[in-house]
C-alpha cells in the first residue's frame, strides 16, 4: 500500500468519524489539543481537501485516542472502530465513546419485564 493510499484511508476514516460525531474541524482541533497534539483546523482542511498528503505518526496516534479507536483501524480499517463497545453496544443502549446505538425489540422489553415482575414477587 502506498503512502498516498494510506493517507487517503486515514483521512476518509477521520472525516467519517468527525461527521458521525457531528464535530466541526474546530472541535476536532480542540479534542486533539486536549490529547496533547497540535492539529490545527487548517491541517484538517488541507488533509480533507488533498492539499496535504501525509500524517505525522503522533497525529495518527492522537486521532486514535480522540476517537477511542486503534491505530490499526485508522490506518488499515481492520479490527473494531470503538474499543469501548467493540462496535456493538448492548441492545437498547448508546455507547458514550463512539455514539453507536442498537435498537431493542419489543419482545426483549417484554421478556425483561416478565423477569423483573417475577423477581419482585419473590
Amino acid at each position: 500500500m502506498s503512502q498516498d493510499s494510506v493517507t487517503a484511508a486515514v483521512v476518509g476514516r477521520m472525516r467519517a468519524e468527525r461527521y458521525r460525531r457531528g464535530w466541526s474541524a474546530e472541535q476536532l482541533e480542540q479534542h486533539m489539543r486536549q490529547a496533547g497534539t497540535r492539529f490545527p483546523r487548517s491541517v484538517i482542511a488541507n488533509l480533507e481537501n488533498n492539499r496535504r498528503s501525509d500524517f505525522l505518526i503522533e497525529e495518527i496516534v492522537a486521532l486514535a485516542k480522540v476517537f477511542g479507536t486503534t491505530v490499526n483501524w485508522l490506518v488499515w480499517g481492520s479490527g473494531v472502530a470503538c474499543v469501548a463497545c467493540n462496535d456493538r453496544p448492548p441492545d437498547g443502549f448508546t455507547c458514550n465513546d463512539c455514539g453507536r446505538s442498537t435498537s431493542i425489540r419489543v419482545a426483549q422489553v417484554l421478556d425483561q419485564r416478565t423477569w423483573f415482575d417475577s423477581y419482585i414477587s419473590l
